[in-house]
């Protein structure tokens, strides 16, 4: 239920934020300062960084390409709400893999024996 109050809440500044963005790298810009408030706040390495340094690059290039109309806002938003995607993934596969390290692997449920 959060990732869509998030991704409706945060469209509506987002599609406000491109409908002033006149020149191409304002996306891009944009996701770098996301990556670097999300780095900052702890745990999460260098990768929140580089996906908003990248979503924020393909959401700027179909902006500019699409020539600013309104379906490329939404298009380019959901490309820079990528982010958050990969952000999330990345750390549940870290979870996994630190509770599999820490032995809560036997607790796995065998379903070959029924």
């Amino acid at each position: 239920m959060l990732p869509v109050l998030v991704g409706i809440v945060g469209g509506v500044p987002f599609i406000l934020f491109l409908a002033k963005t006149e020149r191409f790298g304002m996306i891009t810009l944009s996701g770098i300062i996301c990556g670097l408030i999300m780095m900052s706040m702890g745990g999460n390495g260098i990768y929140p960084l580089l996906t908003g340094m990248v979503c924020g690059l393909f959401a700027d290039i179909l902006f500019i390409k699409l020539k600013s109309s309104s379906f490329s806002m939404s298009l380019s938003y959901a490309a820079f709400s990528l982010r958050r995607f990969y952000d999330t993934a990345q750390k549940c596969i870290l979870f996994i893999q630190s509770s599999n390290k820490n032995g809560l692997a036997k607790y796995k449920l065998n379903y070959s024996s029924r």
